[in-house]
C-alpha cells in the first residue's frame, strides 16, 4: 500500500521490523498538550517562589497589652485605618466595637440590614448625591474577596 500521499498524522504507526511491540507514535497534539500542561505546572510551582511573604506593607495600628495579654489600647494606624498586625485572632474588645460601629444589626439580618438601605436612600435623595451607603460587614466582606 503506498502511503506517500497521505500527511503523516492519518498513517497508522509502523511496526519495528526487529519483531518488537508495536511502537505507538504519540499524535503532534496531545504531545503539545503534555509539554503545555508541564510548562504550566512548573510555572506554577515556579510562582511560590516569587510570591513575598508579606504581601501588604500597610502601617499597623499601635496596641498595648497587660501582662496577661489582654488588650489595654489601641491607636489608629498612620494612614487612619485600623489595622491589626498579623495575628491568629483578633481581641474581643476589638471585634465588639468593630461590630457596634459598622454594623449594629449584624446578628439579626441575613447579610442585607433593610433599615440601613431604607437610610441610605433616604439620606441619598435628600442631599441629591451619595453621601451614605448600606453596606453590612458581609457586604463588604465580600467586596474585598474574603482577604480578611
Amino acid at each position: 500500500m503506498n502511503l506517500t500521499g497521505i500527511p503523516r498524522f492519518f498513517r497508522r504507526p509502523e511496526r519495528q521490523r526487529d519483531g518488537g511491540s508495536v511502537r505507538r507514535r504519540i499524535r503532534p497534539w496531545v504531545r503539545v498538550l503534555y509539554v503545555a500542561a508541564t510548562a504550566l505546572f512548573v510555572l506554577w510551582l515556579a510562582g511560590f517562589a516569587f510570591v513575598p511573604q508579606r504581601l501588604f506593607d500597610d502601617p499597623v495600628s499601635r496596641l498595648l497589652y497587660s501582662r496577661e495579654g489582654e488588650l489595654l489600647s489601641a491607636r489608629i494606624a498612620a494612614d487612619g485605618q485600623w489595622r491589626f498586625p498579623e495575628s491568629d485572632s483578633l481581641p474581643e474588645r476589638f471585634v465588639r466595637c468593630l461590630v457596634e460601629y459598622e454594623d449594629r444589626r449584624f446578628r439579626w439580618h441575613p447579610g442585607v440590614d433593610p433599615v440601613a438601605v431604607v437610610r441610605a436612600v433616604r439620606q441619598n435623595i435628600r442631599s441629591g448625591e451619595v453621601v451614605s451607603g448600606g453596606s453590612t460587614l458581609t457586604m463588604q466582606l465580600a467586596r474585598i474577596g474574603g482577604k480578611a
